[in-house]
């Protein structure tokens, strides 16, 4: 709905409609925004278009927040698209959206979960309502796995103790602050907090640590981890009591 409205704004009758794509495409999962978003412009385009005029997207790699934002610029001001959809990594958007607001530019981030991006638009409106975070941020994914392990049926979570382990990026701050405060009110003794490299491919020596120098036959560890380069930050009350 908000791109069918974005794209009643382009500017000459008959011509294409363009709409920027900013994604890693080195990244499975990046790449699928691109992939995606050129399934709904073949999907609009096979029924006409809109009002008669086909969809034309404009992919842009990146590898770096700087690459996204001089793709940004690039999109906006030389090739002149009407909206932009990118990145799901939060640093990346996090730094487009400056743009987004100075551009007046329509902006959609359909994987970037930081609370900061909603909280931009929230704490400065008119400046940033350019913006459209179109994913679950951070502190809702959060409370969504501690409700999740509160309600969990026959669990005996006093009995274990956990490590918090997840990518050195902006999305996984807010969730590791929640589940540190959270897991020891449920009655798990969390014994560390391992923040890794976001381009670590071998979690063997960070696996072995857990098992080989915490667990315990009488205390078991479980893992609470984020690894995924996948409305205001505030969040309900913890779960647990």
């Amino acid at each position: 709905m908000i791109v069918a409205g974005l794209l009643t704004t382009a500017h000459t009758a008959g011509e294409p409609i363009k709409i920027g794509v900013v994604s890693e495409e080195s990244s499975v999962t990046a790449a699928s925004i691109s992939k995606s978003t050129q399934m709904a412009a073949d999907e609009i385009n096979a029924k006409g278009g809109v009002d008669g005029r086909q969809i034309q997207t404009i992919a842009y790699d990146h590898s770096s927040a700087s690459d996204g934002v001089r793709a940004f610029q690039r999109a906006a001001s030389q090739d002149k698209v009407v909206a932009i959809i990118g990145s799901y990594i939060s640093e990346v958007a996090l730094a487009m959206e400056p743009w987004s607001a100075r551009l007046k530019m329509p902006f959609i981030t359909p994987g970037a979960a930081s609370n900061d991006i909603s909280k931009k638009v929230h704490d400065d409106y008119d400046h940033y309502k350019y913006t459209f975070h179109g994913w679950m941020t951070s502190a809702f994914i959060a409370q969504s796995d501690l409700r999740l392990l509160a309600r969990y049926p026959g669990r005996r979570v006093q009995d274990e103790s956990t490590v918090v382990m997840s990518e050195d990026a902006a999305w996984t701050k807010p969730l590791d602050e929640r589940f540190l405060e959270c897991l020891p009110k449920a009655g798990l003794q969390v014994l560390d907090h391992i923040r890794f490299n976001p381009d670590t491919s071998d979690f063997m020596p960070i696996f072995n640590q857990i098992e080989g120098s915490i667990r315990t036959p009488s205390r078991p560890a479980s893992a609470m981890w984020a690894c995924n380069r996948p409305c205001n930050g505030r969040i309900s009350k913890c779960p647990f009591r």
